[in-house]
């Protein structure tokens, strides 16, 4: 069942999918209980993304897949401020390019993050991981957007810049609201990016691109990513040229070039080998149902913090493995 809006701003039920729902993990109450405007349409053209995603899904056959690209460099030629192009993007572009070219079952896309407006995670996990959801988006900005590519990709790869030693903070902002589909539940069907594959590019002037890689894998990892191996290529320039060189240094790094494709190479076989497999394990006594008023769309700490000790699940799991 999916939540729309009629032409008088009314919420209707239309039976679209009679397994919808339970298919796209979309609660079809939370638009009903939440009554600001704004809210309701960013939910509702969020909800009809996911449908979109779906429906491609089912037009692909068993051994189609779709790997796709995410640049955090807002470095580009026809802006006035940079009026450059970006290396991580470039050598993104060849590996997608490459594994596009070599094999037929796979469809390809890379998406620019300059492009869209992503506000910072607002901490809500850290209060209640169950608030912390795609069915109840908290910033009113471009990642509703964003949550239906991601799913609908079977392999990742994010290519950053190097800015004073760590990724980009566009790439880590849009990161962190990734939580969002890693939901902290029993439910494997809720922690959308489980299972997924990811690789990363990284490039720098003179330091630090191949640890900006390994820290991007590292996050990706947490979030439940698979790392196939030889995930990461990076770039690194001279010290003793101008950045106005680097153009020159960059077009004959073969090596760098060469192993981003590799890197997607790689992510594309992962995907291939895993399939449809998604059984991995998680620490699910670490996890809470609902309760209520969370499935209401209404989050009260003390209250939430009082049903957490209550319940205690951590330390009933750990009483029935040591047969307490």
């Amino acid at each position: 069942m999916i939540v729309l809006l009629n032409s008088c701003g009314e919420f209707n039920v239309e039976p679209i999918f009679l397994n919808c729902q339970e298919e796209l993990g979309v609660d079809s109450g939370v638009g009903a209980k939440l009554q600001n405007s704004t809210y309701r349409v960013y939910y509702v053209g969020y909800v009809s993304l996911l449908l979109v995603a779906k429906l491609q899904s089912f037009h692909r056959n068993e051994f189609f897949m779709k790997i796709i690209g995410i640049s955090s460099s807002k470095r580009e030629e026809s802006s006035p401020i940079t009026q450059h192009r970006s290396f991580s993007r470039e050598l993104l572009r060849f590996g997608l390019e490459y594994i596009k070219d070599k094999y037929s079952d796979v469809e390809i896309e890379i998406i620019d993050l300059g492009k869209y407006k992503i506000e910072y995670e607002d901490g809500a996990y850290s209060s209640d991981e169950n608030f912390c959801q795609m069915d109840y988006p908290s910033s009113e900005d471009d990642m509703p957007l964003l949550y239906p590519k991601m799913m609908e990709a079977d392999g990742v790869i994010f290519a950053s810049p190097t800015y004073w030693g760590y990724p980009s903070a566009l790439l880590k902002s849009f990161i962190e609201r990734l939580t969002a589909m890693d939901e902290i539940s029993d439910d494997v069907s809720r922690r959308r990016l489980q299972g997924k594959v990811a690789g990363a590019i990284s490039v720098a002037k003179f330091d630090g691109s191949s640890r900006v890689a390994q820290d991007i894998l590292s996050m990706a990892n947490y979030l439940g990513f698979v790392i196939p191996p030889h995930a990461f290529a990076f770039h690194t320039g001279r010290l003793v040229t101008s950045v106005l060189e680097d153009d020159i240094e960059f077009d004959q790094n073969y090596f760098a070039r060469r192993n981003a494709e590799v890197v997607a190479e790689n992510v594309y076989l992962m995907v291939k080998q895993l399939g449809e497999f998604n059984q991995w394990r998680i620490f699910q006594e670490f996890t809470h149902p609902l309760s209520e008023n969370e499935a209401k769309g209404v989050f009260d700490l003390q209250e939430e913090r009082a049903r957490h000790v209550s319940e205690n699940r951590f330390l009933e799991f750990n009483k029935k493995d040591r047969g307490i």
